[in-house]
């Protein structure tokens, strides 16, 4: 009797045990999903602008960079309204022509803006602007070492 209560015993926490870890299996592999599903959303535009082959191979063996391209790619640039833009920038801004469909009714679509696409330089120290052709708006490229700097704290 005492031996078919061991038994017992041991096959409830046996399935206890197969409970606990088919969720950690389920949970770690969500989490995996998840990360694989945001990798590969935010570097569509890394994508578009390297193309598959260079995407897997910087993830492969450089990660680190593969991230530091996705983040110029958000972050690298923003744009605003001439207005807000102080006389002397406005006047060695350089013209740039977007893709149509990052303009919507004269207004430019952030989101839909590939830095890597355009034809712009990032500078060192300084931020560039760009007039958008068509618009009111100003395309302002942040400077190579603002960009590593606003990179390396937000990875901290």
């Amino acid at each position: 009797m005492n031996f078919i209560n061991k038994k017992a015993t041991f096959l409830i926490i046996l399935r206890q045990y197969k409970k606990v870890y088919f969720m950690e299996i389920f949970k770690f592999t969500f989490i995996f999903f998840l990360i694989s599903f945001s990798v590969s959303a935010q570097s569509s535009k890394v994508t578009d602008a390297f193309g598959k082959e260079r995407v897997h191979y910087l993830q492969a063996n450089y990660p680190d960079s593969l991230g530091y391209y996705n983040f110029v790619a958000e972050d690298g640039f923003s744009v605003s309204l001439q207005q807000y833009i102080q006389e002397e920038k406005l006047s060695t801004a350089l013209p740039l022509t977007l893709p149509k469909v990052c303009i919507n009714n004269a207004i430019p679509v952030p989101s839909c803006i590939n830095i890597y696409t355009l034809p712009v330089t990032f500078h060192p120290t300084q931020n560039m602007y760009y007039l958008i052709s068509g618009t009111d708006y100003v395309l302002v490229l942040r400077s190579k070492d603002c960009l590593f700097k606003k990179y390396h704290a937000k990875s901290k």
